[in-house]
Protein backbone atom coordinates (compact mmCIF):
# COMPACT_ATOMS: atom_id res chain seq x y z
CA UNK A 1 0.00 0.00 0.00
CA UNK A 2 1.23 3.54 -1.05
CA UNK A 3 0.67 6.36 0.87
CA UNK A 4 -0.05 9.06 -1.50
CA UNK A 5 -0.60 13.00 -1.20
CA UNK A 6 -2.58 14.10 -4.24
CA UNK A 7 -3.57 18.39 -4.73
CA UNK A 8 -5.95 19.41 -6.67
CA UNK A 9 -7.72 16.20 -5.46
CA UNK A 10 -11.73 17.59 -5.50
CA UNK A 11 -12.61 17.52 -9.17
CA UNK A 12 -11.08 16.47 -12.87
CA UNK A 13 -7.64 14.82 -13.37
CA UNK A 14 -6.60 14.98 -10.01
CA UNK A 15 -10.44 13.20 -8.61
CA UNK A 16 -9.54 10.85 -11.03
CA UNK A 17 -6.31 10.25 -9.70
CA UNK A 18 -7.69 9.68 -6.59
CA UNK A 19 -10.23 7.77 -7.30
CA UNK A 20 -7.59 5.15 -9.16
CA UNK A 21 -5.21 4.41 -6.44
CA UNK A 22 -7.84 3.79 -3.68
CA UNK A 23 -9.52 1.55 -5.87
CA UNK A 24 -5.75 -0.13 -6.31
CA UNK A 25 -5.61 -0.25 -2.64
CA UNK A 26 -3.50 2.63 -1.56
CA UNK A 27 -4.04 5.30 0.84
CA UNK A 28 -4.45 8.54 -0.01
CA UNK A 29 -4.40 12.15 1.56
CA UNK A 30 -6.77 14.13 -0.72
CA UNK A 31 -5.91 17.72 -0.70
CA UNK A 32 -8.39 20.31 -2.15
CA UNK A 33 -9.94 23.78 -0.74
CA UNK A 34 -13.39 22.00 -1.11
CA UNK A 35 -14.49 18.47 -1.00
CA UNK A 36 -17.80 18.09 -2.37
CA UNK A 37 -16.16 14.98 -4.94
CA UNK A 38 -14.20 13.85 -2.50
CA UNK A 39 -16.99 13.00 0.53
CA UNK A 40 -18.62 10.61 -2.28
CA UNK A 41 -15.57 8.28 -1.37
CA UNK A 42 -15.19 8.68 2.00
CA UNK A 43 -17.48 5.64 3.12
CA UNK A 44 -16.09 3.11 0.42
CA UNK A 45 -12.61 3.67 1.03
CA UNK A 46 -12.40 4.07 4.91
CA UNK A 47 -9.40 4.27 6.56
CA UNK A 48 -7.35 4.69 3.68
CA UNK A 49 -8.39 8.11 2.26
CA UNK A 50 -7.42 11.29 4.43
CA UNK A 51 -8.88 14.90 3.24
CA UNK A 52 -6.26 17.21 3.59
CA UNK A 53 -7.66 21.18 3.36
CA UNK A 54 -5.47 22.58 1.30
CA UNK A 55 -5.04 25.77 -0.38
CA UNK A 56 -1.73 25.91 -2.25
CA UNK A 57 -1.28 29.68 -1.81
CA UNK A 58 -1.48 29.86 1.25
CA UNK A 59 1.65 28.91 3.43
CA UNK A 60 -0.02 28.31 6.78
CA UNK A 61 -1.85 25.70 4.54
CA UNK A 62 0.56 23.93 3.15
CA UNK A 63 2.47 23.92 6.97
CA UNK A 64 -0.88 22.74 8.49
CA UNK A 65 -1.44 20.02 5.45
CA UNK A 66 2.31 18.60 6.24
CA UNK A 67 1.23 18.58 10.19
CA UNK A 68 -2.16 16.25 8.92
CA UNK A 69 -0.43 13.84 7.33
CA UNK A 70 2.88 13.63 9.84
CA UNK A 71 -0.30 13.16 12.30
CA UNK A 72 -1.28 9.35 10.63
CA UNK A 73 2.02 8.34 9.09
CA UNK A 74 5.80 8.66 9.05
CA UNK A 75 6.36 8.97 5.50
CA UNK A 76 5.21 9.54 1.86
CA UNK A 77 6.09 7.08 -0.71
CA UNK A 78 4.61 9.99 -3.26
CA UNK A 79 3.61 13.51 -4.16
CA UNK A 80 1.23 14.52 -6.97
CA UNK A 81 1.09 18.25 -7.69
CA UNK A 82 -1.41 18.51 -9.78
CA UNK A 83 -3.51 21.65 -8.54
CA UNK A 84 -3.05 24.75 -11.11
CA UNK A 85 -4.95 27.61 -12.70
CA UNK A 86 -5.52 28.99 -15.72
CA UNK A 87 -7.94 31.59 -15.62
CA UNK A 88 -9.22 32.98 -18.96
CA UNK A 89 -9.55 36.58 -17.97
CA UNK A 90 -7.65 39.03 -20.86
CA UNK A 91 -5.36 40.05 -17.89
CA UNK A 92 -3.82 36.33 -17.39
CA UNK A 93 -3.60 35.71 -21.56
CA UNK A 94 -3.47 38.45 -23.92
CA UNK A 95 -0.85 40.74 -24.75
CA UNK A 96 -2.39 44.40 -24.35
CA UNK A 97 -4.20 43.38 -21.64
CA UNK A 98 -2.05 41.85 -19.61
CA UNK A 99 -2.04 42.78 -15.81
CA UNK A 100 1.21 41.67 -13.41
CA UNK A 101 -1.13 40.19 -10.96
CA UNK A 102 -2.47 37.92 -13.18
CA UNK A 103 0.84 36.95 -14.03
CA UNK A 104 2.23 36.67 -10.40
CA UNK A 105 -1.31 34.69 -9.43
CA UNK A 106 -0.67 32.06 -11.91
CA UNK A 107 3.31 32.04 -11.52
CA UNK A 108 2.62 31.87 -7.52
CA UNK A 109 -0.13 28.58 -7.67
CA UNK A 110 1.57 27.08 -10.66
CA UNK A 111 4.87 26.99 -10.21
CA UNK A 112 5.72 28.32 -6.35
CA UNK A 113 3.10 26.46 -4.62
CA UNK A 114 4.31 22.95 -5.78
CA UNK A 115 8.13 23.68 -4.63
CA UNK A 116 7.11 24.90 -1.72
CA UNK A 117 4.69 21.74 -0.73
CA UNK A 118 7.83 19.49 -1.62
CA UNK A 119 9.60 21.36 0.98
CA UNK A 120 7.15 20.95 3.68
CA UNK A 121 6.83 17.38 2.79
CA UNK A 122 10.22 16.41 2.15
CA UNK A 123 11.03 14.77 5.55
CA UNK A 124 8.20 12.36 5.37
CA UNK A 125 9.01 11.31 1.23
CA UNK A 126 12.80 11.10 2.88
CA UNK A 127 11.12 8.50 5.05
CA UNK A 128 9.32 7.00 2.23
CA UNK A 129 9.62 3.50 0.62
CA UNK A 130 10.81 4.73 -3.20
CA UNK A 131 9.78 8.03 -2.80
CA UNK A 132 8.42 10.22 -5.89
CA UNK A 133 7.58 13.39 -7.05
CA UNK A 134 5.45 14.07 -9.74
CA UNK A 135 4.56 17.34 -11.17
CA UNK A 136 1.87 17.68 -13.66
CA UNK A 137 2.74 20.11 -16.03
CA UNK A 138 1.51 21.19 -19.77
CA UNK A 139 2.92 21.30 -23.05
CA UNK A 140 2.19 24.99 -23.14
CA UNK A 141 5.32 25.40 -20.72
CA UNK A 142 7.30 24.01 -23.66
CA UNK A 143 9.93 26.35 -24.99
CA UNK A 144 9.92 23.96 -28.38
CA UNK A 145 6.35 23.63 -28.40
CA UNK A 146 5.03 27.18 -27.65
CA UNK A 147 5.47 28.92 -31.03
CA UNK A 148 2.16 30.67 -30.69
CA UNK A 149 1.27 33.55 -28.95
CA UNK A 150 -1.23 34.04 -25.85
CA UNK A 151 -1.97 32.45 -22.95
CA UNK A 152 1.22 34.02 -20.86
CA UNK A 153 0.22 33.65 -17.58
CA UNK A 154 -0.30 29.56 -17.75
CA UNK A 155 2.93 29.02 -20.20
CA UNK A 156 5.34 31.45 -17.89
CA UNK A 157 3.74 29.57 -14.80
CA UNK A 158 4.61 25.66 -16.46
CA UNK A 159 8.21 26.55 -17.60
CA UNK A 160 8.68 27.87 -14.43
CA UNK A 161 7.20 24.69 -13.04
CA UNK A 162 9.37 22.55 -14.93
CA UNK A 163 12.52 24.24 -14.23
CA UNK A 164 11.48 24.04 -10.42
CA UNK A 165 11.94 20.09 -11.56
CA UNK A 166 14.62 20.01 -13.01
CA UNK A 167 16.65 21.66 -10.02
CA UNK A 168 14.44 19.45 -7.46
CA UNK A 169 15.89 16.41 -9.67
CA UNK A 170 19.50 17.70 -8.83
CA UNK A 171 18.86 17.99 -5.76
CA UNK A 172 16.55 14.61 -4.57
CA UNK A 173 18.22 12.20 -6.93
CA UNK A 174 21.11 11.79 -4.60
CA UNK A 175 18.32 10.98 -1.59
CA UNK A 176 16.71 8.67 -3.18
CA UNK A 177 13.73 10.30 -4.32
CA UNK A 178 12.51 10.44 -8.26
CA UNK A 179 11.31 13.59 -9.43
CA UNK A 180 9.59 14.17 -12.70
CA UNK A 181 7.01 15.85 -14.92
CA UNK A 182 4.81 14.80 -17.28
CA UNK A 183 2.31 17.13 -19.58
CA UNK A 184 -1.65 14.14 -19.06
CA UNK A 185 -2.63 15.34 -22.40
CA UNK A 186 -5.67 17.31 -23.37
CA UNK A 187 -8.29 16.15 -20.69
CA UNK A 188 -11.75 16.60 -20.91
CA UNK A 189 -11.97 18.79 -17.50
CA UNK A 190 -13.27 21.95 -16.51
CA UNK A 191 -9.64 23.28 -17.53
CA UNK A 192 -9.45 21.62 -20.74
CA UNK A 193 -12.97 21.86 -21.94
CA UNK A 194 -15.48 19.02 -22.62
CA UNK A 195 -14.04 18.84 -26.79
CA UNK A 196 -10.68 17.42 -25.45
CA UNK A 197 -9.98 14.04 -26.64
CA UNK A 198 -8.64 11.97 -23.43
CA UNK A 199 -11.28 11.48 -20.77
CA UNK A 200 -9.96 11.85 -16.93
CA UNK A 201 -10.18 8.69 -16.70
CA UNK A 202 -7.72 7.88 -19.71
CA UNK A 203 -5.08 10.01 -18.74
CA UNK A 204 -5.16 9.22 -14.91
CA UNK A 205 -4.55 5.62 -15.70
CA UNK A 206 -1.58 6.33 -18.81
CA UNK A 207 -0.12 8.60 -16.03
CA UNK A 208 -0.66 6.04 -13.09
CA UNK A 209 1.16 3.30 -15.53
CA UNK A 210 3.84 5.59 -16.45
CA UNK A 211 4.45 6.14 -12.60
CA UNK A 212 4.52 2.42 -11.88
CA UNK A 213 7.22 2.02 -14.38
CA UNK A 214 9.74 4.74 -13.45
CA UNK A 215 13.26 3.80 -12.37
CA UNK A 216 16.37 6.54 -11.11
CA UNK A 217 16.85 6.75 -14.94
CA UNK A 218 13.84 8.86 -15.26
CA UNK A 219 14.67 11.49 -12.29
CA UNK A 220 14.42 15.15 -13.73
CA UNK A 221 12.40 13.86 -17.16
CA UNK A 222 9.84 15.24 -19.02
CA UNK A 223 7.45 12.88 -19.80
CA UNK A 224 4.12 13.42 -22.47
CA UNK A 225 0.90 10.93 -21.91
CA UNK A 226 2.29 8.54 -24.17
CA UNK A 227 5.77 8.10 -22.20
CA UNK A 228 7.82 9.16 -24.58
CA UNK A 229 10.14 12.42 -24.08
CA UNK A 230 8.32 15.24 -24.37
CA UNK A 231 10.08 18.79 -26.38
CA UNK A 232 11.27 20.70 -23.74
Amino acid sequence: MQRIFITGANRGLGLEIVRQYLERGDHVFAAARKFAAVEHYDGKYKGRLTRVKLDVDHMDDIAAAAQTVRSEVNGLDMLINNAAINPRESGYRSLGSLEPQALEHSLHTNAVAPLMIVQALLDLLKNGTNPKVINITSQQGSMQYKTHGGGYAYSISKAALNMATRALAGDLGSQGIITMMIHPGWVQTDMGGGGAPLSAQQSASSLINIIDNLTPKDNGRFFNINGQDHMW
